[in-house]
């Protein structure tokens, strides 16, 4: 009995989907930096070239966080208000870093599972 390339296509999916499904679940274990959200709002913005098209500007989410006792300003391109809090956070390659200029971002662990990327827009001294 032969297959035609649909059946075999269909069959393709059902047994990849549940694999990419599991693959694209993050680890927790690898969200060590515990980042504070002291405060939280959205604000108008423009993307940056992390965050996507550097023309693309609108409600973004800002939030005032303690990342290893420095108190930080990280922006992400979402329009939803995230809670103040404790959250599991990992560092993300940023582009050339000096003493002088900050290029950090973070990806949040979020309590579905999910993660969030932000951008360090503002630092502070206690």
């Amino acid at each position: 009995m032969m297959m035609n390339s649909k059946h075999l296509t269909l069959a393709g999916i059902l047994v990849i989907a549940p694999a990419m499904a599991i693959a694209s679940k993050p680890n927790p274990a690898d969200y060590t930096l515990l980042i504070h959200a002291r405060q939280t709002e959205l604000v108008y913005a423009c993307n940056s070239s992390l965050l996507g098209r550097p023309e693309s500007c609108g409600m973004r989410l800002l939030i005032v966080a303690v990342v290893n006792g420095q108190t930080l300003q990280l922006r992400a391109n979402t329009d939803m208000l995230l809670r103040t809090g404790d959250y599991k956070a990992k560092a993300k390659a940023a582009g050339s870093a000096t003493s002088y200029v900050d290029q950090r971002a973070y990806d949040i662990l979020l309590p579905d599972g999910t993660t969030m990327t932000f951008e360090v827009v503002g630092e502070s001294q206690d």
